[in-house]
């Protein structure tokens, strides 16, 4: 039985208290999701119920997710549809609706590990020079030579670059933000990210 009500029907109950069961959820180290998790859940949420235009949960078809599918591999990459599946499961689960029996294993988008396609170093070059604004250039630099995700840079602070002989810099889950992994790690900080940083 879906938790919003299936007899007030899937289109105008689910939104509401999907996204009300998702902004109360709390992971295991007691946060809330994250703002953007939240907004992705809402679009996720819109656009999966905007391509099956079913009124309740049990209406689902396999055909359904097919086509949702489908129209999802002509904007983005097989990567992120199958992180999209994995929300869009977690919406069927929430009505009571199994995903797995109406999807085959076979037929579910499952990511396939591939070799990272690299920038050459004059396509680098061309990025670098670029970006005039200085700013854009440092950010750019310490994502390209520390790896973080975006989030994880804007949520540095001043005590998490570590100076010395051996520099480093922290990515730390802390208060009222975790690294994708909700693990902190520790990564080298060339000298000369110091120096253009202004923090050497």
């Amino acid at each position: 039985m879906c938790s919003c009500g299936v007899g007030q029907g899937l289109v105008k109950r689910l939104p509401t208290a999907f996204i009300h069961d998702k902004k109360t959820t709390f992971k295991k180290d007691g946060s809330p999701l994250d703002a953007d998790t939240i907004t992705h859940y809402e679009q996720m949420t819109r656009v999966f119920l905007d391509t099956i235009q079913q009124k309740m949960p049990a209406q689902v078809t396999k055909q359904d997710l097919k086509d949702w599918i489908a129209s999802q591999r002509l904007r983005v990459s097989h990567r992120t549809v199958c992180n999209l599946y994995v929300s869009i499961a977690c919406l069927l689960h929430f009505c009571g609706v199994d995903h797995k029996k109406l999807l085959p294993q076979s037929e579910r988008p499952t990511p396939v590990d591939e070799t990272p396609e690299c920038y050459s170093q004059s396509e680098m070059t061309k990025f670098f020079c670029a970006c005039v604004d200085e700013r854009d250039s440092l950010a750019f630099e310490m994502l390209l030579k520390t790896g973080p995700r975006e989030r994880e840079m804007t949520h540095l602070e001043w005590n998490d670059p570590i100076l010395g002989p051996n520099p480093i810099v922290r990515y730390r889950t802390k208060e009222g933000f975790r690294t994708k992994t909700s693990k902190s790690r520790v990564v080298p900080l060339r000298e000369s990210s110091c120096q253009a940083g202004g923090v050497a």
